[in-house]
């Protein structure tokens, strides 16, 4: 019942993330700034982010996060809808990947929960070692320019963003009441990490180009999330050889379909808004 639960809450988290990127998206366009639409948008994608919490703890990241993933193609639609654009063939075509991708790990790699819990140390020092890797990065992004700086800082916070979604996971399992989670160092590290990834996501948008930073955001966020929770948290693909090798194939093609699809949205979402400059 729980992974039915985690199911529905990822699904519901990424229509709601996909509505508030898109209202966030045409106010730029429209004002150019932030405004009221603006922040409406901002707390529908927290509202987002809240679902996407809740469905972790009720569930697998292995099983969340590739759910997560399409908000890509809902963006998509609701983009199409409010707009009254058409979508180019190359979006829906990348739509279509996300889309089989998607079905193709969950039908066939069938995600399931750790069986001998977690080692809490084991966890601590991973992410202190990722976060070592994504600080490099993120210097190394500052003293870059262009798409390079773009690309990095995009990736920073993906990763980030991937990383809080496996805390958020850690975090449920020995939860015991309010007081010992306020006190877990786990939940305020997540804190500062989710911080971070914000601080990241805004560099990366104001660096180069948005077909470049966002397509690495969207798919640095599930790779690193998914890699993770098989390393980490002990979560594990179904024990058929086949069925894993097929679902990782998925993974592959979802990937391919996020990238292409983010490029071809946020190249779309350049073009609308470039008359407008003129004026």
């Amino acid at each position: 019942m729980s992974t039915v639960i985690a199911v529905v809450l990822a699904l519901m988290s990424a229509v709601l993330a996909a509505v508030g990127t898109v209202m966030r998206h045409q106010a730029t366009v429209r004002t150019g700034g932030i405004g009221r639409a603006w922040v409406l948008g901002a707390v529908v994608s927290v509202g987002a982010f809240a679902l996407q919490a809740a469905a972790l703890v009720m569930g697998e990241v292995l099983l969340v996060q590739p759910l997560i993933v399409l908000s890509v193609l809902f963006e998509l639609f609701i983009q199409v809808w409010w707009t009254r654009r058409p979508a180019t063939a190359w979006q829906w075509t990348c739509g279509a990947a996300v889309a089989v991708g998607v079905g193709i790990f969950v039908v066939f790699a069938r995600p399931q929960p750790a069986v001998h819990g977690r080692q809490a140390w084991i966890l601590d020092t991973v992410v202190i070692g990722f976060l070592l890797i994504v600080l490099t990065l993120y210097l190394t992004a500052r003293r870059t320019r262009g798409n390079t700086s773009g690309l990095l800082f995009g990736l920073v916070a993906g990763s980030l963003f991937g990383l809080v979604a496996v805390q958020i996971n850690s975090l449920s399992d020995p939860f015991r009441g309010l007081t010992q989670t306020l006190a877990n160092p786990t939940l305020w590290i997540c804190v500062l990490t989710g911080a971070a990834a914000i601080v990241a996501q805004q560099r990366a948008f104001g660096r180069g180009s948005l077909e470049v930073s966002y397509p690495a955001m969207v798919s640095a966020e599930p790779v690193v999330s998914m890699i993770l929770s098989l390393a980490v948290l002990g979560e594990k693909l179904s024990s058929h050889s086949v069925g894993t090798y097929v679902g990782i194939t998925g993974v592959a093609i979802m990937i391919l379909g996020v990238v292409g699809l983010a490029q071809a949205n946020a190249r779309e979402e350049r073009r609308a808004a470039a008359p407008r400059r003129v004026h």
